[in-house]
């Protein structure tokens, strides 16, 4: 990683502070039994209140309003399912956010950032609190690999609205390699050989007007000489 993308995911593990936005953070404010139970009743509520509206419905009231209670028992078990998942996988987040915290690698992590990145220092406050072991190359991808899932799942269900950083990584690197290799490739090499053509074009007609030239001048010559004569035979003379 650039240093720079070092210091930002360091900075997702800032602690927690009202000022912070860092996984720690969020942690803070979701890690109590009753925040998670609103969240998930938030969740089982959409689904309940949601109603149904069928495409094609019975003729029949009778049938229409079986139909009706259907869908709406169909909506009442989605919901206490996706409300069972919020409890789960905030918690999972939850526990794993606390592994991440106490493992060395972050600690090694934040440690050069704070030593090397942010400051210039020859011992960090936490070198002289305890060892610490030093970086690794790799540790800040696995650091990176680990936040991920913690970062989707909080948002997904605190925020009620999900989104996927891998599906992120495939269109970015689908549109790297079309236009790395591929689209880039192409269009250039069409570009080359049209101004490849024009620049041939232009230097044929170039020839062919420099091909020309002498026997347009020799017209334009033999023109105005009949003309100058026409003009003096018309002349009077004195």
């Amino acid at each position: 990683m650039h240093q720079i993308e070092i210091v930002r995911l360091c900075a997702i593990w800032d602690k927690a502070d009202p000022d912070k936005e860092s996984i720690p953070t969020v942690v803070e404010l979701i890690d109590t039994e009753e925040i998670i139970d609103v969240l998930a009743n938030e969740v089982r509520s959409h689904w309940t209140d949601i109603g149904g509206h069928l495409l094609n419905p019975s003729d029949d009231p009778e049938l229409a309003a079986i139909e009706r209670e259907t869908v709406n028992a169909s909506n009442s078990r989605f919901g206490d399912e996706q409300a069972l998942k919020t409890k789960t996988e905030l918690m999972q987040a939850i526990n794993d956010s606390l592994t991440i915290l106490r493992s060395p690698r972050l600690a090694s992590v934040v440690n050069l950032r704070d030593k090397h990145l942010a400051h210039s220092l020859t011992t960090t406050r936490r070198e002289k609190r305890t060892s610490v072991q030093p970086m690794k190359f790799g540790d800040e991808t696995e650091l990176l690999n680990a936040s991920i899932p913690i970062v989707e799942r909080l948002y997904c269900w605190v925020n009620g609205v999900s989104f996927s950083v891998m599906d992120a990584q495939e269109i970015d690197q689908r549109t790297l390699t079309r236009f790395g290799t591929g689209a880039n490739s192409t269009y250039c090499g069409k570009w080359t050989a049209r101004a490849r053509r024009g620049n041939i074009g232009r230097r044929r007609r170039t020839h062919a007007r420099l091909r020309r030239a002498p026997a347009r001048r020799r017209e334009f010559v033999g023109l105005f000489r009949a003309g100058v004569e026409t003009l003096t035979a018309k002349r009077p003379q004195i």
